[in-house]
């Protein structure tokens, strides 16, 4: 009960902090290099919305729903079971995919350029991962499921846009997310667009 009265609380004030906002919303996609537990990047991309309330003087809150799907490769070596002293070499590619949630606050740095930061609610919704390399073969290097560990993570994502005369939004972003338990954080750097239509 206590839970629900805060909810409703805060969607009170929200909403008349936002009573006289102005709003713009539409699409948003990104792509870029993505990480996974702090092996190599790879490329990854974001597709989703974003509703933008301007509340003074461009500066405001931006909220965004987003399907996020992050790679990352990790390579290490292992003991070679024949006693040999020569390592062998092996890789593991993972593919999650998100529902990456940021909420922005922003404000602007000049006349076409605003800053955003906020913090990011992250969902996996699915999982895999792959490993190849010296010694496995068959169904060792099947794809495998590995969703079933993973929970909701609380993160932190920024970035800068750059405003044009035109409906379309250029501009970079980055987010991370906390510690997977066996794969660490996931991190994406991204140049995204985005076309705002006016609510």
């Amino acid at each position: 009960m206590k839970k629900i009265n805060i909810i409703i609380a805060i969607l009170v004030m929200l909403s008349a902090t936002l009573s006289h906002a102005q709003f713009t919303y539409g699409p948003r996609v990104s792509i870029g290099s993505t990480s996974l537990g702090g092996g190599s990047s790879s490329l990854g991309f974001q597709l989703g919305l974003f509703l933008n309330a301007e509340l003074k003087d461009r500066m405001g809150i931006q909220p965004e729903v987003l399907f996020s799907v992050k790679n990352g490769v990790n390579k290490f070596t292992v003991d070679n079971p024949n006693g040999s002293a020569t390592k062998l070499e092996r890789k593991t590619s993972y593919t999650f995919t998100y529902i990456d949630i940021p909420f922005y606050g922003y404000v602007p740095l000049s006349k076409h350029i605003t800053f955003l930061i906020g913090p990011q609610f992250s969902s996996v919704n699915k999982a895999t991962q792959k490993t190849t390399g010296d010694g496995l073969s068959g169904t060792a290097t099947d794809r495998v499921d590995v969703e079933s560990e993973l929970k909701t993570k609380v993160g932190i994502a920024g970035g800068i846009d750059f405003e044009l005369s035109s409906p379309l939004k250029f501009g970079l972003r980055f987010s991370t997310t906390g510690g997977e338990p066996f794969s660490g954080k996931s991190t994406l750097v991204a140049f995204t667009m985005a076309y705002s239509m006016d609510w």
